[in-house]
């Protein structure tokens, strides 16, 4: 297998981009064994689990892999991983399994080889048909993503109301804020901040056209 090849060949970690990162983490702590490899994961990853995962990294063992896998990567938590990550102790090897690159700092993705396993899929429908979309609507579908971040995936969203929103034939102006919002998606904006600013945006376009 690809990863463990690489883990074995080099001195440094891996981060491994995934569609479904925890399940991916599962089955391979499976493979290796507990013995062999130990497992960290979390919808979001925190600065509580970052200091298990450097605890661990420390006790005795002939070689060990540690897995640790997020949907999301709080930013202190991975500050706090960095100086582990890039002077790991010896016979330890790191796999950071994610959905997004954009997801893990520019220090952590400099110190680990990146592998790409993301497999393409469709771009969904935003979940809010622009025909229904009112204050209402936005409001309800941010209050469920600000209470479930994890849940969505803030860049495919974005992606996903640019191509809905076309048909509005919006102006150039109005096509950079989507360049925008992705930048501050990358920047670690909180979801709906980011997407209230879109969907208040189009909601304007929609309702000047009528």
């Amino acid at each position: 297998m690809e990863v463990f090849k690489i883990l074995e060949e080099n001195h440094l970690g891996i981060i491994l981009l995934v569609n479904q990162p925890i399940e991916e983490a599962i089955e391979y702590h499976k493979k290796l064994g507990e013995q062999k490899c130990k497992l960290f994961c979390a919808n979001d990853f925190s600065i509580e689990l970052a200091r298990n995962v450097i605890d661990e990294s420390y006790i005795a063992s002939n070689s060990k892999v540690i897995l640790i896998a997020a949907l999301s990567f709080n930013i202190a938590a991975q500050n706090a991983l960095l100086k582990i990550l890039e002077e790991p102790p010896s016979g330890v090897k790191f796999v950071l399994i994610a959905r997004l690159k954009s997801s893990l700092l520019p220090t952590i993705k400099s110190r680990l080889i990146l592998l790409n396993h993301t497999k393409k899929q469709p771009l969904p429908s935003f979940p809010i048909e622009i025909n229904n979309l009112n204050l209402s609507s936005i409001y309800e579908f941010l209050k469920e993503v600000s209470k479930n971040p994890n849940d969505y995936n803030l860049k495919e969203l974005i992606q996903s109301l640019y191509m809905d929103s076309l048909s509005l034939g919006l102006s150039k102006e109005e096509l950079e804020y989507f360049d925008r919002a992705i930048n501050w998606s990358v920047q670690y904006e909180r979801p709906h901040y980011v997407l209230s600013t879109l969907l208040l945006m189009v909601l304007r376009v929609k309702n000047a056209k009528r």
